[in-house]
């Protein structure tokens, strides 16, 4: 089983420092980690004697809560396969991992925070 947080609540604590109205950052993350979670889903060509059942793409999940992401998988061999103990052969094969996708679309997720905190900031 794998699972993976986004946790932005030190941005919380600095906005209130700032005396400034927290805003919801809900659909940032919902997208952001919708994107992830597409991401992984999608398995890569199969080598030919290998079968596939499709319940490791089918256990990928997101859900947000307050200033949480959170993406799971509950198979038990996701770790090995598309987590941090990822097996080589796997790594071989051109299976992503989630922290790879995470980090890939990171920036996109950065921009669209930069761009709601500069809004509430402006005068």
């Amino acid at each position: 089983m794998s699972d993976l947080r986004l946790d932005m609540s030190e941005l919380d604590a600095w906005l209130r420092k700032l005396g400034r109205p927290w805003p919801s950052f809900a659909s940032e993350l919902k997208e952001y980690s919708d994107q992830v979670v597409q991401t992984v889903e999608t398995y890569p060509p199969p080598p030919p004697v290998d079968e596939r059942t499709g319940r490791l793409g089918r256990s990928w999940s997101s859900s947000v809560k307050a200033a949480e992401a959170l993406i799971k998988n509950v198979a038990s061999y996701s770790n090995y396969v598309q987590g941090e103990w990822q097996v080589w052969f796997h790594t071989m094969r051109h299976w992503l991992t989630v922290q790879t996708a995470m980090l890939q679309f990171l920036p996109g997720l950065q921009r669209a925070i930069q761009r709601k905190v500069k809004r509430i900031l402006e005068p």
